[in-house]
């Protein structure tokens, strides 16, 4: 990825930390350098002023705790470029915390003027990026978080880990920006890597990435795909409970592109694989959905008989509210068929369990009643 600098580099310096060779704080210097000792010493008024302006904050005096630490920061940059880059780190995250926008712009402003002159100058690598991704991390301007990304990318284009490492993190930018489509298309690219390499483990984290970002975004499709192969990962590492939840969310995706077989094939699955792994609660939610499928395409017979056997293990999880659903769904079906002895004695079992939970029991005494009448004239 070729870096975009072009636009940073005509930066002017921001005002507040304009260079001050003046400040009396500043040791005189040989051939515009400090001697070791002179150093320690700027250091030591460097730490004084940071100390004086956090005790100025503190007692609720921030802008001139900030006129102390502009100042501090204004020394930092003859101590190195690596001590003036975390400082302006710090200091910016002391703004973002105390919400002081015009104090965060103009320490950002700073970094992208010192990342374009470094830029210019040549010595740009991937220690001073570091600093730069973790200051702008600092001060959450997540564009130049990006545009450091790409730059390391560019360095590190020959080693294989290194650029997996920054293509993970600029992927995590794009999440943090809701730009779930661009990250997507990183993912992808991660995930055929190691998919090269064999590397299972990453490739399980790459999946459940691109499965999270295609459900955010309502692709079933494409979450389909990569859930199916997270499937087969879960299956041979015998992670079965992240198997049954994934296989559920399997079936939830074709149920949404309302192909039915391979919906229920997949509910099947989970029930089956939590029923012998003794998971109430997955094998509940898969025969849940399947006698919700059957009933919802007319399927009654089967819808009925998924009923049934979804009471006997809610009966075992003692899961009263689903109990009352389970027989409340069931009176409707054989209300609908006519079969009014069966709807009346499903919706009196489903009221048993209401008026235990105090819940819904004005709705199935209607039923009820309803029941009781359509059966006299019939």
């Amino acid at each position: 990825m070729a870096p975009v600098l072009s636009s940073k580099s005509t930066l002017a310096e921001p005002t507040s930390l304009k260079l001050n060779a003046n400040d009396p704080l500043l040791p005189p210097m040989l051939d515009g350098k400090l001697t070791p000792f002179r150093e320690r010493l700027l250091r030591e008024s460097c730490e004084k002023l940071n100390q004086q302006a956090q005790i100025l904050l503190n007692k609720a005096q921030a802008d001139k705790a900030f006129t102390l630490w502009y100042r501090e920061l204004n020394l930092r940059h003859y101590l190195g470029i690596k001590e003036e880059i975390e400082s302006l780190g710090r200091v910016g995250k002391i703004a973002w915390n105390n919400n002081r926008p015009n104090d965060i712009k103009i320490i950002t402003k700073k970094l992208q003027s010192i990342q374009a002159d470094l830029e210019n100058n040549k010595q740009i690598n991937l220690q001073t990026l570091d600093l730069l991704f973790n200051a702008f991390q600092d001060v959450h301007s997540l564009d130049d978080l990006l545009l450091v990304q790409q730059r390391k990318l560019d360095l590190v284009e020959k080693d294989s880990l290194a650029q997996e490492a920054d293509l993970e993190a600029t992927a995590k930018i794009y999440l943090a920006k809701f730009d779930f489509p661009e990250a997507a298309k990183i993912y992808e690219i991660l995930l055929k890597k190691v998919q090269s390499r064999s590397d299972s483990v990453k490739e399980a984290e790459y999946l459940q990435k691109l499965t999270e970002i295609y459900d955010q975004q309502s692709q079933p499709t494409s979450s389909i795909t990569n859930k199916e192969r997270l499937a087969i990962i879960y299956g041979q590492k015998q992670q079965f409970n992240l198997l049954v939840s994934l296989l559920i969310s399997i079936g939830n995706d074709y149920r949404s592109l309302k192909d039915y077989p391979r919906a229920v094939e997949n509910y099947q699955k989970a029930f089956n694989l939590a029923w012998s792994l003794k998971y109430l609660g997955f094998a509940e939610e898969a025969l849940g959905n399947i006698a919700d499928l059957y009933a919802q395409n007319k399927q009654f017979d089967y819808a009925l008989s998924a009923y049934r056997s979804l009471i006997v293990i809610q009966k075992k999880s003692y899961n009263y509210y689903g109990l009352m659903q389970s027989y409340d769904k069931m009176g409707d079906i054989y209300f609908a068929n006519q079969n009014y002895n069966l709807a009346l004695d499903c919706y009196k079992n489903s009221l048993k369990f209401a008026q235990s939970l105090k819940y819904q029991t004005d709705v199935l005494i209607k039923k009820i009643q309803k029941t009781q009448q359509t059966r006299v004239q019939k």
